[in-house]
């Protein structure tokens, strides 16, 4: 992933052979805290809004954000429903990379911006069709991105 809007998406985040579950530097020995970690904040997203139906993907995302204004525009799942954004920035080396850097949010409307300064501990979750994004001064971050969705009848065929 060296150039920025780069990405790597992995899959099957929910199963303990999971992809990610021997980096140590992502995870812990026993599965992909990541996701678990989304799947809490999904959790806590459903109990303060009560979307009964709302399911955190299976998948993640690597990638290098851009410098540009962004929309995930229904991320994964690309049509009108619910979505959270969840994301996390690390440091390409491991180490804070000098200058802060700052993530820009405003909603499609523009009644609301906001920005806060990317630190280690920090997690960052909106919905996802109302808000623009920007990462000021990322050059040094990759980001790992994870959604919650309500799922809509055609995503209903083929589950259990």
């Amino acid at each position: 992933m060296a150039s920025p809007g780069s990405e790597v998406v992995v899959t099957g985040c929910d199963k303990e052979d999971q992809p990610l579950g021997n980096l140590e530097a992502f995870d812990g020995p026993h599965g992909c805290t990541i996701w678990a970690l989304c799947s809490a904040l999904a959790a806590e997203v459903l109990r303060c809004f009560r979307l009964m139906e709302l399911q955190v993907l299976t998948e993640l995302r690597l990638l290098r954000p851009g410098s540009s204004m962004e929309v995930d525009n229904g991320g994964l799942l690309p049509d009108n429903r619910r979505e959270v954004s969840f994301r996390f920035f690390v440091p390409v080396d491991g180490r804070p990379p000098g200058p802060d850097a700052t993530l820009a949010l405003h909603t499609k409307d523009r009644e609301l911006a906001l920005s806060h300064t990317i630190q280690a501990g920090r997690a960052f979750a909106w919905w996802s069709r109302q808000t623009f994004h920007q990462l000021l001064g990322g050059d040094g971050y990759f980001a790992i991105c994870c959604w919650a969705v309500v799922l809509q009848k055609p995503d209903m065929r083929g589950t259990s």
